[in-house]
């Protein structure tokens, strides 16, 4: 009974009596579904079976639990989550979504929860050095530079439409531009663009040029048309992201390197790396197949590590490696939702396979 003079906050418990069965979840994801086109249609079926719309119910129940939140809420919330998957489905020419169910509910389950609290979805994406590409935009190690990285610059542009998305459907998001000062990236046998061998100081003034002209250029792009989808974005050396997440990157790194050399899962991933990678890491590193494979281990060891300080929430836009991407996930029990960035024009834009 409402008091007078007091507004009514009924209990999650009480609001679900219209939300009871998994089939009202998606009469909610998707209310105007008779304008919904052919396409739309397939594709509220496959999110019907991919998404498992009862764990949907489940979580809006353990967010009522520790919140009241008024009525409308639930229903904003899950009209903005089947918003928000009817749109980046129009990505995927451009775009890999996430690659299963488990990554999906995952992804349902974020956005409907920050559509809720209002707490912002972290997004991580990694990047690397600016080394020097091949005619067909994959790197070639051949030399290292300090200007902008071409997978930020990547993420800069193909991110837009994804992040444009978010912005849509009211889901709130912070992001971190983690870029890759740490691991292989630091003991590749570096040259300057006039192929002099370059020190571990000029490794590291290249490094910090990178990190500087790529905050420059995040910054002219928050201050222009779309700084509203990078306004909340910042950019952090990968040393300091594991400091700030609590992570030790060489213990982590001897956990999944074991990982990658006993389990069979893992040997799957580092099976195909190899396969992938041995012809230009023949050409462009010199590896025979029993170093290129060594190296496949360590190059998905370090994804792995990276993926265990992501922590327990956010999404993952990558744009570097649609192979060794799989690795942030492979060994985590709880698996984020991965974006990944293929371009308008090749998947192997940019693949940083080592």
């Amino acid at each position: 009974m409402k008091e007078e003079g007091k507004e009514y906050y009924p209990d999650v418990a009480g609001m679900l009596t219209q939300v009871r069965e998994p089939s009202d979840v998606f009469v909610l994801m998707f209310p105007n579904a008779a304008s919904l086109s052919f396409e739309d249609i397939g594709v509220r079926s496959f999110y019907r079976r991919e998404l498992r719309p009862a764990s949907l119910l489940r979580k809006l129940k353990d967010i009522g639990e520790t919140m009241n939140i008024k009525n409308f809420k639930i229903r904003e919330a899950l009209k903005d989550v089947g918003g928000f998957l009817l749109d980046v489905v129009g990505l995927k020419s451009s775009i890999v979504l996430p690659a299963n169910g488990e990554e999906l509910q995952s992804l349902a389950m974020q956005v409907m929860e920050t559509s809720i609290t209002g707490e912002p979805i972290p997004l991580f994406t990694p990047f690397c050095p600016d080394w020097s590409r091949d005619s067909r935009g994959r790197y070639d190690f051949k030399s290292l530079g300090g200007e902008v990285s071409h997978i930020a610059q990547k993420f800069f542009v193909e991110g837009k439409p994804l992040l444009s998305a978010f912005a849509k459907n009211r889901i709130p998001y912070r992001g971190e531009l983690i870029f890759a000062d740490w691991g292989l990236e630091t003991e590749i046998d570096a040259r300057d663009t006039y192929g002099r061998k370059l020190s571990q100081e000029d490794i590291r003034t290249c490094f910090a040029s990178t990190l500087a002209n790529t905050d420059e250029r995040l910054l002219e792009l928050q201050n222009g048309k779309d700084g509203i989808l990078f306004a909340q974005y910042k950019i952090i050396p990968m040393t300091d992201f594991y400091r700030q997440q609590g992570v030790d990157p060489e213990l982590t790194y001897q956990e999944r390197e074991k990982y990658f050399r006993t389990n069979p899962r893992g040997i799957r991933l580092v099976d195909q790396l190899h396969r992938a990678g041995v012809e230009i890491n023949r050409e462009r590193l010199g590896l025979n197949e029993a170093e290129n494979r060594k190296q496949a281990i360590k190059n998905l060891a370090e994804y792995a590590t990276l993926g265990e300080a992501f922590g327990g929430k956010g999404i993952i836009i990558a744009a570097e490696s649609s192979t060794s991407t799989s690795a942030y996930n492979l060994p985590r029990q709880h698996k984020l939702p991965v974006f990944f960035l293929k371009g308008r024009r090749s998947v192997n834009e940019g693949v940083n396979i080592l």
